[in-house]
């Protein structure tokens, strides 16, 4: 993905003809989410901030959030400050580098479930992303790409979530402590989970993490 994000974020990788974040956006809105309670979150440092990708972003979605500490404080920190701008009881977190398709979306937010992640089933040992453990009742019992499950297969986080009620509580609370800085989004949720119950959604399709060019061509197809 190198010549395709050198100079911008992924979010505004484009996929057929659209960024990452404008498919997003609408999936959102296709969802009866109002684009005012939509909150983009960007950063300022690297190369990928660059004054044209700020300009783009905005020409996209005006309510934009920066997060001016991305590089030093990390994902989390910009969590942080998303959840600061909503008054909502329940909230949706996407990656910015997430292409997902509107029945996935849809299912996870007309699930019953108050709180739950989307993820996949790994292929592999080896695959790459957040690692996520569950109970037979498919409970989060542990979350991060640090962790090392005793059994196989499980599951990798798809960057999308649903969060709401007492574990959305709990969320604000991780999220408040300066233990954060340099968090991933999943090692909050992990922190959640430990406490509260997080539900694991599983859709082996319909996602996909923009990371390697031939997932711009998966996403595609998914259209």
């Amino acid at each position: 993905m190198n010549d395709r994000t050198e100079d911008k974020p992924k979010c505004l990788v484009e996929v057929e003809d659209k960024t990452v974040l404008e498919h997003q956006i609408d999936t959102l809105e296709a969802l009866d989410i109002p684009v005012e309670q939509i909150h983009v979150v960007i950063g300022t440092t690297g190369d990928c901030w660059t004054q044209e990708s700020y300009e783009r972003i905005r020409r996209i979605h005006d309510d934009i959030i920066i997060n001016f500490e991305n590089m030093s404080k990390g994902p989390a920190f910009s969590l942080r400050l998303g959840v600061e701008a909503t008054t909502q009881d329940q909230i949706i977190i996407l990656d910015g580098d997430v292409f997902v398709q509107q029945e996935i979306l849809g299912s996870l937010i007309e699930s019953n479930h108050r709180s739950a992640i989307v993820s996949k089933t790994a292929k592999n040992r080896g695959e790459p992303g957040s690692k996520v453990v569950t109970n037979n009742e498919n409970v989060v019992t542990d979350i991060g790409k640090e962790i090392q499950p005793d059994r196989f297969p499980w599951h990798i986080y798809a960057g999308i979530a649903k969060i709401g009620g007492d574990e959305l509580d709990a969320l604000k609370e991780t999220l408040g402590s300066e233990n954060i800085v340099g968090m991933d989004v999943a090692d909050v949720l992990r922190e959640v989970s430990r406490s509260k119950m997080v539900s694991n959604i599983v859709f082996d399709d319909g996602w996909v993490n923009m990371n390697r060019p031939e997932d711009i061509k998966r996403a595609g197809e998914l259209i």
